[in-house]
C-alpha cells in the first residue's frame, strides 16, 4: 500500500487514510484541538506531499502520521492561547455585562 501510495495511487491514498484517518481526528479532538477534523486533514495533506522520499514500513508511516499530527497540535494549542477565548454576551454574568455603567455604553 504505501509503494503505491509513493507512486501516486489514489486506492492507495484513500485506504492510507482509512486506516489512520480516524485515530488522527480522535487524538487531535481528544488534545482540544479547534477543528479536529480540519487538522486531520492539513496532517495527511502534508503526509501524501512526501510520500516519494517515505522510506520505512507501516510503523514509520503511523510514527509521521502521528508526529506530523503532534507538531500541528502544538501549533493549534498556540494559536489558541494567543487569541484568547471568545464568550458570548449569554455566558458572561449580568454583573460584568452592566457593572453599574451606561447599558448603552461598552461591556468591561
Amino acid at each position: 500500500m504505501l509503494t503505491a501510495a509513493q507512486a501516486g495511487r489514489g486506492w492507495a491514498f484513500e485506504r492510507l487514510f482509512g486506516w489512520l484517518g480516524g485515530p488522527v481526528s480522535s487524538y487531535l479532538r481528544g488534545a482540544g484541538a479547534e477543528d479536529a477534523d480540519g487538522l486531520a486533514n492539513e496532517v495527511f495533506l502534508r503526509v501524501f506531499t512526501r510520500m516519494v522520499d517515505f522510506q520505512g514500513g507501516e510503523g514509520k508511516f503511523r510514527s509521521l502520521v502521528f508526529t506530523i499530527a503532534h507538531h500541528l497540535l502544538v501549533d493549534d494549542q498556540r494559536r489558541q492561547r494567543r487569541r484568547g477565548r471568545v464568550v458570548t454576551l449569554h455566558e458572561m454574568p449580568l454583573s460584568r455585562q452592566l457593572d453599574g455603567a451606561d447599558p448603552a455604553g461598552p461591556v468591561r
